[in-house]
C-alpha cells in the first residue's frame, strides 16, 4: 500500500476552538502525527458511541402490516419509526465499526491507517485536519 506521505508538510487540525499544527516533515513524523491527532479525539470523546437502548418502532412488522391498512396516517406515522428505528441502528453499528478501527489503528501504531481515519472525517465538525505541503 502506498503511503498518503508525499513530501514535507504539516498536518492542520482545525478544530472548533483553535488550529493545531503538526510535524509532516518525513513519513515518519506525518504518521506519528496522524496517530497523536487520533488519540487525542478519541480521548476527548470525538467517537463515543451513545450506548442507550435505540426505541424500536411500537408494533411489530408483522403486527402493523395486519393491523394498520396502507395510506392511514397512523401507518405512516409507523412507517416513519421504523425507518428512524432501522437509521439509529445503522448509526450505531458504523459508528462502533469506526471506533474500532480508531481504537486498532492506535494500539498497532498504524499512522497510515490513521490518517484514513482522520481524512474520512474530514466533514466532520471540529474534525477537519488536512495536509499541506511546503512550497519549494
Amino acid at each position: 500500500m502506498r503511503s498518503a506521505w508525499r513530501e514535507p508538510g504539516v498536518l492542520i487540525n482545525k478544530g472548533h476552538w483553535d488550529t493545531s499544527y503538526f510535524d509532516a516533515t518525513t513519513e515518519a513524523a506525518f504518521h506519528k502525527s496522524a496517530l497523536s491527532i487520533l488519540a487525542e479525539n478519541l480521548e476527548v470523546g470525538f467517537y463515543a458511541v451513545d450506548d442507550d437502548p435505540i426505541p424500536e418502532p411500537s408494533l411489530s412488522v408483522k403486527d402493523a402490516l395486519s393491523v394498520l391498512r396502507p395510506g392511514t396516517p397512523l401507518r405512516l406515522a409507523w412507517e416513519t419509526e421504523k425507518a428512524d428505528f432501522e437509521r439509529a441502528v445503522k448509526e450505531r453499528r458504523e459508528a462502533e465499526e469506526f471506533l474500532a478501527d480508531v481504537e486498532k489503528a492506535i494500539a498497532e501504531k498504524d499512522g497510515e491507517a490513521a490518517w484514513g481515519l482522520l481524512e474520512s472525517r474530514r466533514e466532520c465538525e471540529s474534525e477537519n485536519v488536512t495536509y499541506h505541503y511546503f512550497a519549494e
